[in-house]
């Protein structure tokens, strides 16, 4: 089975299971993902009823967010504030597929739904088209994002979560810490703490650990004192997946872990 739609220039594409969305004037493509044609792919309302997404659907989240400013943060991170779009409602800890001057990458929102603007935060460098393109952007350039894409941050049952992030992952973690009230909160951050300034004093306890050892002590003691606890890990594929198994091995149920691997994040 084949389907397509353009919109705006892109062409949204499933195919053998495939979605994926190709830039029909530069030929740029990426595979959103392996998934059937139904609801994968998140709603920003959590009560919503499920229903099957169709290709029409997909192009309806396709917003367009006018760059507002530019900053970087302490630790390094550039952060690109974007000016709110009426058709993107998402929830914290979602992502989205952004298109900036025909290149194409999935980047988590590091802001929550409600900051005063849509926020994409990465280290920008000249090693990948998209970061090119990021870097290239200036006050009042438009961007594409398809979205919202995952599934979004734990149930707000008010049991503690435990963000488990590597370098410029804690952009999961940033949106779901700035939307969350009244419950405990433990980060622990690895590799650059990037966004430490801003987040240590928003959390219940922040843990920096120094080393790999320190890192798996830390994990394995809030595993074992909080097995109910929501776990959230972001970092590399490698880093996602090793602690997801830590996890599991020190007894955390897997439906209480969420785990957002990015794209190009080395371990």
């Amino acid at each position: 089975m084949y389907l397509s739609i353009e919109t705006e220039g892109l062409a949204l594409i499933w195919h053998g299971g495939q979605v994926l969305i190709q830039d029909s004037m530069l030929y740029n493509q990426m595979t959103i993902g392996k998934m059937p044609l139904e609801t994968k792919l998140g709603h920003s309302d959590a009560a919503a009823p499920r229903r099957p997404t169709t290709m029409e659907d997909l192009s309806m989240r396709l917003a367009r967010l006018k760059l507002d400013s530019v900053a970087v943060e302490a630790g390094g991170a550039t952060v690109f504030s974007f000016e709110k779009d009426a058709k993107l409602q998402f929830r914290a800890g979602q992502f989205g597929v952004w298109i900036v001057n025909g290149s194409i990458r999935p980047f988590t929102f590091a802001s929550s739904p409600q900051d005063a603007h849509v926020q994409l935060a990465t280290r920008v460098h000249d090693g990948n088209a998209i970061k090119r393109a990021l870097k290239a952007l200036r006050k009042g350039d438009v961007v594409r994002v398809l979205a919202p894409l995952g599934k979004g941050g734990p149930t707000a049952d008010g049991r503690a979560v435990v963000y488990i992030a590597q370098g410029i992952g804690i952009t999961t973690a940033r949106s779901l810490i700035r939307a969350t009230v009244g419950r405990e909160q433990i980060l622990l951050h690895v590799g650059k703490p990037y966004f430490r300034e801003e987040l240590e004093p928003l959390v219940t306890t922040a843990i920096y650990p120094i080393d790999r050892d320190e890192y798996t002590l830390a994990l394995r003691k809030h595993a074992r004192h909080q097995p109910d606890a929501h776990y959230v890990v972001s970092g590399s594929g490698s880093f996602a997946k090793a602690a997801r198994e830590m996890l599991v091995h020190e007894g955390i149920p897997v439906a209480n872990i969420r785990s957002d691997a990015y794209i190009g994040l080395s371990s």
